[in-house]
């Protein structure tokens, strides 16, 4: 039966839109239908408010003008309550001037701001774009902004800028990407992050030479730490002096020289997330077990970036037995998800792994072979287990995966609600049926199959 969109409460129409699936023309649409869908659109059209949203329309003298989402909160401000999000460019100020203008009078009125986010432009004068970016600054710290992304800086942020970050009490979170290394470094902007941030995003586009520990040893708050193209030895050198980090994102950035020396991180890692650009990944396997030295691991993700490269050996993607033994000896107890994008172990490694992580909740790994009986018989052996995804090498024989997935998901006692072979995608749920001539009404578990068309795991 289809009820007539006017008939609709919200309590359905919200999830729908906010499942963060539909375009903003889609939405624009929406907005269209009625009052209850216009409501909950336009919450959703303006909660993430960025610069390159810029459209041309002609006003009803066949001028063309150029219209944002900012002019439109200017026009009805209640619509600045739903605004979480606020991405801008130095580039709009050159398209034209006056959008600057409507811009920072747009964000005056946003309360419930988040985020803010600024990019530099590598085109125009840095000087005048800090001077821009230092009247939002201004702007953000009566709106008491907690969190704050800072993408393409230069290779040094002015004396001005540093100021207005020193005075932001609120700010908690800080991510910079920067065209050059030194930027992070300085002591001034040590001086001006001070240690009230808790979480730090630093991308720099090169590899420098300095130590990063001035910077973060003035930092001994952060719980939270995202590192892009820093190298092994100087993340190790960064955690020595982060006793409370409990979340890392990092790439694996191999440097030359000696790591025999480096010191023991301070902190006890409990979400530990690397990504792998290189086909070695020989001196990964020992690296990790540095990072998380003592019991309390709960995350473990390894993406391997160079899994869609086909002149990479297979060989170079299987993981280390040792590895995995010493992670499941020293955090076996705590480990709940463990993801390896397009890295295989063998049948008795996963065996190994299913019962010696007793929380286990996600596993994504491949498999060098293909043992569907003795996949069946580990997985009984994790009963913590509710998200599986296996690849294989090779394709499995039609019917496998929905004969085993069946098998698997509906065995007595298990947690397991969803499964990913290879292509094949199973998820299980509990669902409501009403009576019919096969049988009653009632709750039924359903298993419902899908494909992907991306696999990892070739």
């Amino acid at each position: 039966m289809h009820l007539p969109a006017h008939t609709l409460p919200v309590e359905l129409v919200r999830p729908v839109l906010d499942a963060d699936v539909l375009s903003r023309a889609d939405l624009r649409s929406c907005a269209l239908v009625n009052h209850v869908f216009h409501a909950e659109s336009i919450a959703v059209l303006y909660r993430n408010i960025e610069a390159g949203i810029i459209v041309t329309r002609h006003d009803k003298y066949g001028q063309p003008e150029l219209v944002h989402p900012c002019t439109t909160i200017l026009q009805k401000p209640w619509y600045a309550n739903y605004v979480h999000c606020f991405s801008e460019s130095s580039d709009v100020a050159t398209i034209d001037p006056m959008l600057l203008i409507d811009f920072l009078a747009a964000l005056r009125l946003c309360t419930h701001l988040r985020s803010f986010t600024w990019s530099f432009s590598p085109d125009a004068q840095t000087t005048r774009q800090e001077r821009i970016l230092i009247e939002y600054l201004a702007v953000l710290r009566r709106l008491r902004v907690p969190k704050l992304d800072i993408r393409g800086a230069p290779a040094a942020l002015g004396a001005q800028v540093l100021t207005r970050l020193l005075y932001m009490d609120d700010l908690t979170s800080i991510g910079v990407q920067t065209r050059g290394s030194d930027v992070v470094r300085a002591e001034s902007m040590a001086a001006a992050l001070r240690e009230r941030l808790t979480h730090f995003e630093l991308a720099a586009r090169e590899v420098g030479s300095r130590s990063y520990v001035p910077l973060f040893s003035r930092l001994r708050g952060l719980t939270s730490l995202t590192l892009r193209n820093i190298t092994t030895r100087d993340v190790l050198e960064v955690l020595a002096v982060l006793p409370a980090l409990t979340v890392l994102d990092t790439h694996f950035l191999v440097c030359a020289g000696s790591e025999a020396r480096l010191p023991q991180p301070a902190c006890q890692l409990q979400h530990l997330t690397i990504y792998v650009a290189g086909p070695s990944l020989r001196r990964l396997w020992t690296w990790i077990p540095q990072l998380v030295p003592r019991v309390g691991l709960q995350s473990l993700t390894v993406r391997n970036r160079g899994a869609v490269d086909t002149s990479v050996s297979a060989r170079n993607w299987t993981v280390a037995p040792t590895f995995l033994r010493r992670i499941a000896r020293i955090h076996g107890a705590t480990l709940e998800n463990l993801e390896l994008d397009a890295l295989y172990m063998t049948q008795g490694d996963f065996s190994f792994l299913c019962g010696a992580c007793t929380l286990l909740e996600r596993l994504a790994c491949g498999l060098t072979e293909c043992d569907m009986d003795a996949i069946g018989k580990a997985i009984c052996g994790a009963q913590e287990l509710r998200q599986l995804s296996v690849g294989f090498k090779v394709r499995l024989p039609r019917g496998h995966p929905t004969r085993y997935a069946e098998q698997w998901l509906r065995q007595e006692g298990s947690k397991l609600a969803s499964m990913t072979l290879r292509n094949d995608v199973f998820q299980g749920a509990w669902v409501y049926r009403k009576a019919d001539d096969e049988r009653p009404a009632g709750a039924y578990y359903e298993i419902s199959h899908s494909e992907t068309e991306y696999n990892l795991y070739r």
